[in-house]
């Protein structure tokens, strides 16, 4: 063992199925016979180190040896996983050994399985198709890990080792303090709507609030979240103004463009109007209502003659994202679905983080009657104006200017997104915080960015 990996191991006893609650036992500090075997002695058997693995970078480095609030990380895992999950679960131990060794505050546990349960602390035995060689088994298992401290509880899959480590820092930022509150403002498209959008489930360690703009807005609430914002007034302006002069921060998720399903076959879409123009003009940003239409995007379910057929859905653009993106780096196609195109003038001094494609298009609006995006054939689609890359998604970092000569404080930050689809419950997929899918992956990136959970984000 490194001389300075300081790892606590603790072992979660797991009575059978139906007993009491797991319970947490200190490790001894010696064999028995009272030997001198140090107390770290199961971790190195647990939390094996690899000097092969790459050194962590300076931001995660800062981050844990910066913490100050201690946090456990419990690993539930069965033993004589098959493979490839024996591997994957050998690369997580080594992970956090690693990250162990930077930082007193990281405490390592591991859970003592019992296989009849159906469940430990939230992470689910799970059934997995193993084939080896010609034959074909399902194979139940525990894959997961606990991250927990005193300001709340992560439980994150282990299905893949790189993409663990990514949402252990992500927790690891956020349960070093207490939940940070952010605010949503946003259109409900129906009667009865939840009007946090459901964020609280997807977002997970943050205190989601509904925010008004009829009112000076809280001070301390983290962030401002718009979602597909419409008409608002010069008051709600003002008091945004505001609330970013006094260090707030913000993020704008479409707008440009509504839709609405009230016939779920045929959905209508009208252009948008957010109110907010005077105030992202000064920052070189143009909220555009005109749909944009882009034939890399995703397929959708149409009914034909011949049954249900799949169809490129270019309202549903795949914007790639390679892997050495900041906002997705393990890489994958986000659907940016229903969006607007951005305009950026001479006096944007922001970040571009996703474009359309060279082939997209900007398709005209009018409120009456509307246009109907139903799936159809690719060539049934409008031809739209004006081929070539759009602004999608932008962000904006510092000192922005504000009417009556104001500024909002250098570590102002502002995110741009010409859809809100992301966000909204109706649109975004559902998946539980242990799902890796690009989109929500993304979402929770978007917003730990502009609550300032994560640094500057800034794209090639």
């Amino acid at each position: 063992m490194r001389a300075n990996l300081r790892t606590h191991i603790l072992f979660v006893l797991v009575v059978a199925c139906g007993g009491p609650s797991p319970t947490v036992e200190q490790a001894p500090t010696g064999a028995a016979g009272g030997s001198e075997a140090p107390d770290h002695a199961r971790g190195d058997a647990a939390f094996p180190e690899d000097p092969s693995r790459e050194p962590l970078d300076r931001e995660t480095v800062a981050l844990l040896e910066g913490l100050e609030t201690d946090i456990e990380v419990r690993v539930v895992l069965s033993p004589d996983l098959p493979a490839p999950y024996d591997a994957v679960a050998a690369e997580v131990r080594a992970a956090l050994a690693q990250y162990a060794a930077h930082t007193e505050r990281l405490q390592l546990a591991e859970a003592v399985i019992d296989p009849a349960r159906p469940e430990i602390d939230g992470v689910p035995r799970r059934q997995q198709p193993v084939i080896e060689g010609s034959v074909y088994r399902v194979v139940d298992m525990f894959r997961g890990a606990l991250i927990d401290s005193a300001h709340g509880r992560q439980v994150l899959a282990i299905d893949d080792a790189e993409v663990f480590e990514r949402q252990l820092v992500r927790a690891l930022r956020l349960l070093r303090h207490p939940p940070h509150a952010i605010g949503v403002v946003a259109s409900l498209h129906r009667e009865g709507d939840d009007p946090t959008l459901g964020l609280q489930e997807l977002l997970g360690h943050y205190q989601v609030r509904v925010a008004r703009l009829d009112a000076p807005i809280d001070p301390e609430l983290r962030a401002i979240l718009l979602v597909e914002p419409r008409g608002l007034d010069e008051r709600a302006v003002e008091h945004l103004s505001a609330y970013l002069a006094q260090g707030g921060r913000l993020g704008l998720f479409g707008g440009g463009v509504e839709v609405r399903f009230d016939d779920p076959t045929s959905p209508a879409v009208h252009p948008g109007d957010t109110g907010l123009a005077g105030l992202l003009e000064p920052w070189g940003v143009v909220m555009g209502n005109r749909l944009v239409l882009d034939p890399r995007c995703r397929r959708v379910p149409r009914r034909t003659g011949m049954g249900m057929v799949a169809v490129e859905y270019p309202p549903g653009p795949l914007i790639p994202i390679g892997e050495a993106h900041p906002l997705h780096p393990t890489g994958g196609d986000v659907e940016w679905l229903f969006s607007a195109a951005l305009t950026l003038t001479d006096a944007f001094q922001g970040s571009v983080w996703l474009r359309s494609s060279d082939r997209s298009t900007e398709l005209p609006l009018v409120a009456d009657p509307p246009f109907t995006v139903e799936p159809r054939a690719l060539e049934e689609w409008p031809p739209g104006e004006a081929p070539g890359p759009r602004p999608l998604l932008v962000a904006l970092e510092g000192a922005l200017p504000l009417s009556g000569e104001r500024t909002t404080p250098a570590n102002t930050r502002v995110l741009i997104a010409g859809s809100g689809s992301i966000l909204r419950p109706d649109l975004r997929p559902q998946a539980p915080l242990g799902e890796t899918s690009s989109a929500s992956v993304v979402s929770r990136k978007l917003v730990d960015w502009v609550a300032g959970e994560w640094p500057s984000l800034a794209s090639d």
